[in-house]
């Protein structure tokens, strides 16, 4: 396998499968549609397309902003897109619910510009 991607054909099917793999939020998206879920569809989207477009420009298709703003836009809604599904299937009142978004959201934002590769 190690010898394919490292061909010019290779290449393109491994660029190709890691951005149209980000397509699949459309699933939880629409589930959260359906739910009126409506700020957890909009997380769900706004996951997906940037993490396309971030992993365009990752494998040198496209950038259509600058490569760092990318980055981040694709751990943090990473990121929060993973919590906010927890946090809405928790049985918890609408207050803890919201305090506990923005604590995440600050969090995650800090974690995300302050090294979203590292652990």
């Amino acid at each position: 396998m190690d010898v394919l991607l490292k061909t010019h054909v290779g290449h393109i099917w491994q660029s190709t499968a890691l951005i149209v793999s980000n397509a699949f939020a459309v699933l939880p998206a629409y589930w959260s549609l359906r739910q009126k879920a409506y700020a957890e569809w909009v997380l769900f989207m706004s996951s997906g397309i940037s993490s396309g477009l971030y992993h365009a420009c990752d494998v040198g298709t496209w950038c259509p902003l600058r490569y760092h703003v990318l980055q981040f836009m694709d751990f943090w809604l990473s990121f929060m897109a993973v919590v906010s599904t927890f946090v809405y299937l928790a049985d918890i009142g609408e207050g803890p619910k919201r305090t506990i978004h923005t604590v995440v959201a600050i969090v995650t934002a800090l974690m995300a510009e302050t090294g979203p590769t590292r652990y």
